[in-house]
């Protein structure tokens, strides 16, 4: 895993997962520089973005007004081509050491290939 500048995404954005934990905690676990921003209506955010072993970039952002929701993970809808959404949830999930801290991971059923 590598931190990267900028998510750059060529087509929709797909929530992947989301989970238990924080930007802070994660930044620290895994050494990443951390971003922050405000969103309209949501306040404060804060998140990185990373390229996994497989290539594929993930934005992970956490809202600092709202805690109890944890860290959403996002990837470009073009890395569905090539794999399905599971395959890079259990990559992002093993990558950043989430086993047992995932509140909701997207479905296959639940996307369509771009």
């Amino acid at each position: 895993m590598k931190q990267i500048a900028i998510f750059e995404s060529r087509g929709p954005s797909v929530g992947l997962l989301e989970t238990a934990t924080s930007v802070s905690e994660l930044s620290e676990t895994f050494n990443l520089k951390i971003d922050s921003w405000v969103e309209s209506g949501l306040g404060l955010q804060s998140g990185f973005n990373v390229l996994l072993s497989s290539g594929v970039a993930v934005h992970a952002e956490d809202c600092l007004e709202r805690p109890e929701l944890g860290v959403s993970f996002y990837i470009d809808g073009n890395a569905l081509i090539s794999q399905t959404v599971e395959v890079i949830a259990q990559e992002c999930i093993l990558a950043f050491n989430l086993v047992g801290k995932v509140l909701w991971q997207q479905s296959s059923n639940n996307v369509s290939g771009t």
